[in-house]
């Protein structure tokens, strides 16, 4: 006996991660407008006195951080659960993948946290305050990157296995595989050029922003469409 799952229970999965894909997107763009509106590039001080004046909404955007961080591996799992059946290696694989992008987000997250503390302690000593700042940063940028490598090469596993099941339309998969291969490009190229390239991970995330808002939007409302599902060695059931 197998324990296959059923049409409703994949259409479930589906939409899940539908829903989910859509929540990540705004549980990191979010926290990213804020902070970034609270920041004051090359004035340490400035940004210290903006977020003191501000702690609750930076704390709400780090709670919101989490909730995506978290929302990462019920993602993960969703698109484990629907395309375990078209090739259950790969997908275990991006899955792991996945995970530990949501760890390490984890980790510029708990850095953040820390770094409030350094903030409010500005005004003791601003050099050595700013110092640490840069150091934390640094560490944020290390682990940022790494969740970049991560969250291509799991993205682009999961993209490739939707243009094999053809649960949603290959056009949108395939443009997908290509956004998560260019972050992934983009990452590793950072490992090796951090100076000449940065500022430039958002222009790369664009693309895949653009691939997994359309392909939530897509199993939220539409499905998965079960008709053109495959099994293991390829062929149409």
């Amino acid at each position: 006996m197998t324990n296959a799952p059923t049409d409703k229970t994949l259409q479930t999965y589906a939409r899940l991660a539908g829903f989910l894909y859509l929540f990540v997107m705004a549980a990191f763009v979010i926290p990213f407008v804020i902070i970034g509106s609270l920041a004051a590039p090359g004035d340490f001080a400035q940004t210290a006195r903006n977020v003191a004046g501000a702690e609750s909404l930076y704390r709400i955007s780090l709670g919101i951080s989490l909730a995506g961080v978290a929302a990462i591996v019920l993602l993960s799992g969703a698109f484990y659960s629907l395309l375990r059946t078209v090739d259950p290696s790969l997908a275990a694989i991006a899955l792991a993948l996945r995970t530990v992008e949501a760890v390490f987000m984890g980790v510029t997250v708990m850095v953040r946290f820390s770094a409030l503390t350094n903030y409010a302690a500005a005004g003791d000593d601003l050099v050595g305050r700013e110092a640490l700042h840069r150091l934390m940063f640094s560490a944020i940028e290390a682990a940022t990157n790494i969740a970049f490598a991560c969250l291509a090469v799991g993205s682009t596993l999961f993209f490739y296995l939707f243009f094999r099941a053809r649960y949603i339309p290959r056009l949108l998969s395939g443009f997908g595989m290509l956004a998560s291969m260019l972050l992934g490009a983009l990452a590793f190229a950072l490992v090796l050029a951090p100076d000449r390239l940065s500022g430039f991970e958002m222009v790369a995330m664009l693309p895949l922003g653009i691939a997994e808002v359309a392909t939530g939007l897509w199993l939220l409302i539409a499905g998965a469409n079960l008709r053109r599902a495959v099994s293991p060695l390829g062929a149409e059931l």
